[in-house]
């Protein structure tokens, strides 16, 4: 009878181990060999150590204490007692437990941050697809990664972040470089800056825009569009005032019909109000004695009715703006207009509407600021307005990132508690000293009083300056007298020479018509008398408005007569003979 066969032991026993071994290599494939074999001799290592530990704790106790941890065996032989060997388990057991538990809690913390690193690592990938997809917002991620700590300063990542920032355009990488003050940046030429800025000004949105026009100043290169922008900004408030490119104002038949007699481009005159054109660099024509007023100076200029006081003023407003000397509000009051508060309690709601329009537009001007400057702003802006502030800065276009949600911090940081108590006078002086956006070292009041001012305005606006002069704000106010001498112990009377007129005059021609004088408009051959320049600039008494009133009436004429302008027809127009 056949027996049954069967394995031997050791086949058995291999067999067994074969498959342990295989269980054990596919739980650790994913980092076999190094990362497996670095992890347990790391363990090895730990145990060895903690085991070395104990036994020399041990022999350490057994010199101080021989008779306690010695026992006799037989006669002149000691050994250990049974209190050594408990004391040599004891050691052992705790101090290797110990060293385990260290290696297990390493190895945990090992493990959450090479969880970590792929979370970066993927949020970089994320990070990639946004530069394809958003630039400005990609450069905002870019940015907020570089100022990460812990994991993000790995090698690891930095390197995968700087591979994926390096597909951006190269005039992203330098415009953020140089608006940021990256390392960078000293790597990077005038003229590459300089087309970088532009780049970023005609490419990203609005908050970016920003940061490249202020670094566009930087380098003397100020974007016109931008400067109106931030003018509307400032002026915008009131409605009557007209400085964003619109259709031109209509004209009447006979207006239009001169230009076209004469083959002009257009009407050199214009509106005969400014309010009603948008303000032209090219346009102006400036007096000699708008040099006195063009730095931040605590003034009165009083001039005739029709004077250029609007004109000068949103022309200070402009400048102001392009060269940062001072934060221009531009205050339109009118001289005949009942008061029913100071002219102080007048101001404070246009200072607080400018205040909202331009930081909503310009971020910057409350991010940058100091915080004594930040705090008198939002104190003076809650104060002032009717419902809370940051409603009203969204209303008026605040960003909903970046710097836009830094602004909302800062209004929640110090908005005071809801108060109805009335600012004193001097708590609101003191408040407008410090309530300056960043990088303007002062507010600049531009006050362009509308009508005919008589002695009590001018004492009014006089007292107004004064006070406010005392603590660090200019005031600069504009009135219009059909005496200005009579009001000259107020202010500075400031009226227009000939030759002011003259250069007008020839200025407006110059821009439209490529002609020097009027000469070009009449007909020469039944002439004369004194030149129609002479006779205009002479009927205009000092007044560049009326100057542009009776241009005006010279171009009417041509279009009705059909034909180029006669001595009687000035004789008509100007109401009698020279």
């Amino acid at each position: 009878m056949a027996g049954k066969k069967s394995s031997p032991g050791w086949l058995h026993w291999m067999q067994r181990g074969f498959r342990q071994a295989q269980r054990w290599w596919w739980r650790h494939a994913d980092d076999w060999p190094l990362s497996a074999l670095r992890r347990y001799g790391k363990a090895l290592f730990v145990l060895s150590l903690w085991l070395l530990t104990a036994l020399g704790l041990f022999c350490l106790i057994q010199c101080l204490l021989p008779d306690t941890l010695s026992a006799p065996l037989t006669e002149g032989v000691t050994g250990m007692s049974k209190e050594a060997i408990a004391l040599l388990g004891s050691l052992l057991t705790a101090l290797i437990g110990f060293g385990l538990q260290q290696w297990k809690g390493q190895e945990e913390e090992e493990k959450r941050r090479q969880e970590q690193i792929q979370q970066a690592l993927h949020e970089i990938q994320e990070f990639a697809e946004l530069l394809h997809q958003n630039l400005s917002e990609g450069a905002r991620q870019h940015l907020k990664y570089r100022k990460r700590g812990g994991i993000w300063q790995k090698a690891q990542v930095q390197d995968a972040l700087s591979e994926a920032w390096e597909k951006a355009p190269a005039e992203l990488r330098r415009f953020v470089a140089i608006a940021e003050h990256l390392p960078e940046v000293r790597n990077i030429g005038t003229e590459e800056a300089i087309q970088a800025l532009w780049w970023a000004y005609e490419s990203l949105d609005e908050e970016w825009q920003m940061e490249a026009v202020e670094a566009l100043r930087g380098f003397g290169r100020p974007v016109p569009g931008w400067e109106r922008r931030e003018l509307q900004t400032i002026v915008g408030i009131w409605p009557d005032l007209q400085l964003e490119a619109t259709p031109p104002a209509p004209m009447d038949r006979e207006l239009i019909q001169g230009i076209r007699i004469l083959g002009l481009e257009g009407n050199p005159f214009g509106p005969e109000k400014v309010e009603s054109q948008p303000l032209r660099e090219g346009s102006i024509a400036a007096p000699s004695w708008w040099e006195t007023a063009r730095n931040p100076r605590t003034k009165v200029s009083i001039t005739l009715p029709g004077g250029g006081r609007t004109t000068l003023a949103l022309h200070l407003a402009q400048k102001a703006l392009r060269q940062r000397t001072g934060f221009p509000i531009y205050w339109r009051v009118d001289a005949q207009e009942p008061a029913s508060g100071s002219l102080l309690d007048q101001l404070m709601p246009v200072v607080t509407a400018v205040l909202v329009r331009y930081i909503a537009r310009r971020p910057q001007g409350l991010t940058n600021a100091t915080p004594l400057q930040r705090k008198s702003i939002v104190r003076l802006l809650c104060h002032y307005l009717s419902e809370d502030l940051l409603p009203s800065l969204r209303r008026a276009g605040l960003p909903s990132v970046g710097e836009g949600l830094t602004v909302e911090k800062i209004v929640q940081s110090y908005a005071p508690p809801l108060s109805c108590e009335r600012l004193s006078d001097w708590e609101i002086c003191d408040l407008l000293r410090q309530a300056v956006p960043a990088g303007f070292p002062c507010l600049w009041i531009l006050a362009d009083v509308q009508g005919e001012s008589d002695e009590k305005t001018a004492r009014n606006f006089y007292g107004l300056a004064q006070m406010l002069q005392r603590f660090g704000v200019v005031v600069q106010v504009f009135l219009g007298s059909p005496s200005p001498e009579d009001l000259g112990d107020f202010g500075e009377v400031c009226l227009w020479t000939t030759d002011d007129l003259r250069q007008m005059l020839r200025q407006r021609l110059q821009i439209l018509s490529g002609d020097d004088t009027l000469d070009t408009w009449c007909d020469l051959r039944e002439w004369h008398g004194l030149p129609a320049e002479e006779r205009l600039i002479r009927a205009a008494n000092g007044r560049p408005a009326q100057l542009v009133c009776l241009g005006n009436e010279v171009l009417r004429c041509i279009g009705r007569t059909g034909r180029r302008l006669r001595p009687e027809d000035m004789d008509e127009i100007l109401g009698g003979s020279p």
